[in-house]
Order: C-alpha cells, then sequence, then structure tokens
C-alpha cells in the first residue's frame, strides 16, 4: 500500500514538474514569437533523412512525440521548446524531450533549422556533434 502511495505522489510531482516546464513563457516577446512558429511547424510526421515510414516521429500538439521503429509504437515522449535570444542577437531554439515512461531518458536539441518540409536538429553527445536531418511526410 505505501508502495502505491509513493507511485501516485511521484507521478503527481512528475506530471507537475513537465507541466510547468511546457508552460513556462519566454521572457519577452521576440523569444515567444519564435517559440510559437516552431511549435506550429513542428506538429506533424518526420522522417529522418536516409530511412523509411517506418521509423518515424509524429509530434503532436498534446506536446507528446511518438517514435516508431519498424512501424511499432516504441516511445512516447513529452516535448517543449525554448527559444532564447542571446546577447549577441542570434536567436536559440532547443527541442527539450522526456520520455512519459522513463524521466530519466531526456534529449535536448538545437534546432539549426525548421520550416515545412525539413528539421534539422543538433545533438552534443559529450564527445561531438552530431546532425539529425529530418524530412516532413
Amino acid at each position: 500500500m505505501k508502495k502505491i502511495i509513493f507511485i501516485l505522489l511521484m507521478s503527481t510531482l512528475y506530471s507537475t514538474i513537465i507541466s510547468a516546464q511546457i508552460n513556462t513563457p519566454p521572457e519577452n516577446l521576440e523569444e515567444q514569437a519564435q517559440s510559437q512558429e516552431c511549435e506550429n511547424l513542428i506538429i506533424g510526421t518526420w522522417v529522418g533523412q536516409g530511412n523509411s515510414i517506418n521509423y518515424r516521429d509524429v509530434y503532436h500538439s498534446n506536446r507528446t512525440m511518438t517514435d516508431y521503429t519498424e512501424g511499432e509504437v516504441t516511445k512516447t515522449y513529452y516535448w517543449n521548446i525554448s527559444t532564447h535570444l542571446t546577447q549577441s542577437g542570434i536567436t536559440i531554439s532547443k527541442l527539450l524531450m522526456q520520455n512519459t515512461q522513463n524521466t530519466e531518458d531526456e534529449w535536448t536539441y538545437e534546432i539549426t533549422a525548421l520550416n515545412d518540409d525539413k528539421m534539422v536538429l543538433l545533438y552534443n553527445n559529450g564527445l561531438s556533434f552530431n546532425e539529425n536531418i529530418f524530412i516532413k511526410q
């Protein structure tokens, strides 16, 4: 019984934290407009360049992303886009992902390109930068 109560409390705490992260507005109007534009563009089905539709990521308007491998759902993530204007005037957008079932499975990507047809995500694995190119279906 104590274990069930603990799990329920942790689940509630986790949901509250994710909700706060996802619903935190950017600091200024320019950042807010850029984040909103990215959020609108990311909704849909994306396939990694060179992959088939059986390997796809589907971004939903409820801020979840479903990952498909071999046509089967493998993972679901919460996603959020944060946009910040640097002191030098450069706008940087980041895609933050957290597995809905495993909170330790988190990813942060820099969005280097995002439009109606193409998305380029840059990931720092600690040793080098990996560029992932996706085509919208």
